[in-house]
């Protein structure tokens, strides 16, 4: 398995299997991404940065947001 998948992949990244593997490895695969395509990190960028005002405009608590900002 190991000699297939060097064949196909530079890197390996082990992720802990508690159920969200799938959405840790995805999102560590996009933001790596991010740092070879300077127009998605500028889409990216911007998401994030209007994200609490969003958040807080669809009801979630002022304080819980503030948590990841």
């Amino acid at each position: 398995k190991v000699k297939d998948l060097s064949s196909k992949y530079k890197y390996i990244r082990r992720t802990r299997p508690d159920g969200n593997c799938f959405f840790r490895a995805f999102s560590y695969a996009y933001l790596e991404h991010l740092l070879t395509d300077k127009n998605e990190y500028n889409k990216f960028y911007e998401i994030a940065k209007n994200s609490k005002e969003i958040l807080v405009a669809l009801g979630f608590p002022q304080f819980t947001v503030e948590d990841f900002y």
